[in-house]
């Protein structure tokens, strides 16, 4: 049987696996490409200038097209679209980013005639923000899907949160809810990625155009790590350390979990797992020997190994936390939040010791430190969980076999 032809668009590299957007467009490529002839289409962003970024995600797909950026084409253009960009977000409450990707870079205008004459059969976007071109295309036949990647105004309310001096601006919320969820209908199906944000799409659209696919793990990447002979107590947070977020909640645990850790365990080392941390965390890690600021590495198991709990005092339910899948996947227990894991099936006891707040935590931390025994149990149940529900094979494979099948 003939491969269908399926078109990615997608502003997000697959790689590096710097974030776990990235991971998710990466593992979506590998999984395509056994049901379909996959193409991928972006734009020459600063990511799409580096040649390794280009020859890494030639090897994931089988054409990979790169058209001219208008928005990165010179300082001139920058600027002008930056005063655009204003305009456009003062008057519709969305984002820079849903301007320079849905209104500059993935157009109807620049896409709609190559993408029909190439004869697509599906066209797959990744995030909302190019639903006028989704409109076109469904309108004119051509199967459109939307991988959602998490319910993006709830997102925003965070990022508004974290802003200084910030106040949670309702007005500026509700246009962006209101234009997101709008969007939705301009898509034959869309892809949820937590069982909780499956739910809500589904009462919104309807539950025949919704397909869960929530984010997974090549579990031949991540070996089993937790080394339960290992007397050091070390702890750890995971995640992406450019996101003011991730800096925030990695600097919770320093301030406040540690210092109650260290009371009786006075070398226990915490690990700050991620990619571009801030010259403020470096200075920190110089400061004090016990605490580590990793940067990017390539192989992240060569610091889990050496952590008996990761901390996630994560606030705002949505997305996935797919970091929690990598470090649960390892065999290492978490105490998090309950919205860190929000929708994404984890009961108390799977690997997972769930808090209400970072005081609960504190707590919970100091038992579980002083109590192997528990944190041995917790860790092979992590594993055994994750590998029952959340593998490349249940996630991303079944999930693109369901879209071949349907569509």
């Amino acid at each position: 049987m003939d491969k269908k032809k399926l078109l990615i668009i997608s502003h997000v590299p697959p790689y590096p696996v710097s974030a776990g957007q990235n991971a998710r467009v990466r593992y979506s490529l590998l999984a395509a490409k056994n049901y379909f002839e996959v193409h991928f289409l972006t734009f020459s962003s600063k990511e799409f200038q580096k040649n390794e970024v280009i020859e890494e995600t030639k090897k994931l797909v089988d054409n990979l097209i790169i058209i001219p950026s208008k928005y990165y084409q010179s300082k001139f253009h920058t600027l002008f679209y930056k005063f655009r960009s204003k305009q456009f977000v003062n008057k519709t409450g969305l984002k820079e980013s849903n301007f320079i990707i849905g209104e500059i870079e993935f157009t109807e205008k620049r896409l709609k005639e190559y993408i029909i004459s190439n004869k697509y059969d599906i066209v797959l976007f990744e995030y909302f923000h190019a639903y006028k071109l989704a409109e076109s295309l469904k309108n004119s036949g051509i199967t459109t899907l939307l991988d959602t990647h998490n319910i993006l105004w709830k997102t925003y309310i965070q990022q508004l949160s974290m802003e200084e001096n910030s106040k949670l601006d309702e007005e500026k919320i509700g246009k962006y809810k209101k234009i997101e969820e709008k969007s939705w209908n301009s898509f034959n199906y869309l892809i949820s990625i937590n069982s909780n944000e499956d739910s809500y799409i589904k009462e919104k659209v309807g539950s025949e155009k919704v397909l869960y696919i929530p984010m997974g793990v090549d579990l031949s990447k991540w070996d089993y790590v937790f080394d339960s002979k290992n007397p050091e107590i070390n702890l750890g947070f995971y995640g992406g350390m450019g996101s003011p977020r991730n800096k925030k909640y990695a600097m919770e645990c320093v301030d406040i979990v540690m210092p109650e850790v260290w009371k009786t365990h006075p070398e226990a080392k915490f690990y700050i797992i991620g990619s571009n941390p801030s010259e403020e965390l470096i200075e920190l890690g110089k400061k004090d020997h016990r605490i580590v600021v990793t940067g990017f590495v390539d192989n992240v198991s060569t610091f889990l190994k050496n952590v008996k709990l990761i901390l996630c005092p994560w606030e705002g339910k949505y997305g996935f936390r797919s970091r929690m899948i990598e470090v649960l996947a390892s065999g290492i227990p978490v105490v998090a939040s309950y919205d860190a894991l929000d929708g994404m099936d984890y009961k108390e006891g799977e690997g997972v010791c769930f808090v209400n707040n970072i005081d609960e935590m504190v707590i919970k931390t100091n038992d579980l430190i002083n109590n192997l025994e528990e944190m041995n149990r917790l860790s092979h149940i992590a594993r055994e969980h994750t590998m029952e529900t959340y593998t490349y094979e249940n996630t991303y494979l079944s999930g693109f076999k369901k879209i071949r099948e349907i569509i």
